[in-house]
């Protein structure tokens, strides 16, 4: 499921459970802590929360064309910031 349907799915099944990148939170659903450790930026970065995963790219070969400029903004500090703005945890 994507993680709208996700959302979705927990915000209209009291006592459900599900899993979303951060950035989807909202008033409907909320992070769980986890043996005392709340989901944040920090405890993500520092590994501490432990059901926090990375998120990968991949490419066919090196990349290039638009795809090399979308993933040099993704990158960027532009890019980064966007990604932060929208509750993701950007790159460190």
């Amino acid at each position: 499921a994507s993680n709208k349907a996700v959302v979705t799915t927990v915000s209209q099944t009291p006592g459900a459970i599900g899993y979303i990148g951060m950035g989807y939170l909202n008033k409907s659903v909320m992070a769980v802590t986890v043996d005392g450790v709340a989901a944040t930026k920090e405890t993500v970065l520092s590994k501490t929360y432990p059901i926090a995963r990375p998120l990968y790219m991949y490419t066919n070969g090196e990349p290039q064309g638009v795809v090399k400029d979308f993933l040099d903004f993704v990158k960027s500090k532009e890019g980064q910031t966007l990604a932060e703005s929208e509750g993701f945890i950007g790159l460190n």
